[in-house]
């Protein structure tokens, strides 16, 4: 396999796997609206015996969103210094089997 077809590959990887994500984030924005819609329409003051307790499990409810979202932009992180590697190691070995040689670009802009 050449080293193009290898470096294309790896471009297809990240792109499908950033798609997967979108994905992810749009059900877990949705989950949060639903969460966010029940705790304004059923959850009230009054239902707990003080407002710290009645703060406290409101966030509660939310801890998971934000545990997913977290470990989302860990895997967003790595994917990036992965791909920035890739981008540097091209980029050093010049103009041959570089990113630019990939996309039919020499790396000139005439």
């Amino acid at each position: 396999m050449k080293r193009s077809d290898t470096l294309l590959d790896m471009l297809e990887s990240s792109a499908l796997m950033q798609e997967h994500i979108s994905v992810i984030l749009e059900a877990k924005a949705l989950e949060a609206e639903q969460r966010r819609s029940w705790v304004c329409g059923h959850m009230r003051e009054n239902c707990f015996p003080g407002c710290e307790e009645f703060h406290k499990n409101a966030l509660e409810l939310h801890e998971n969103i934000v545990e997913v979202i977290a470990g989302i932009t860990r895997m967003e992180q790595g994917l990036a210094k992965n791909l920035g590697i890739l981008i540097q190691k091209a980029e050093s070995e010049g103009s041959g089997g570089g990113l630019g040689d990939l996309f039919g670009d020499s790396g000139d802009d005439a």
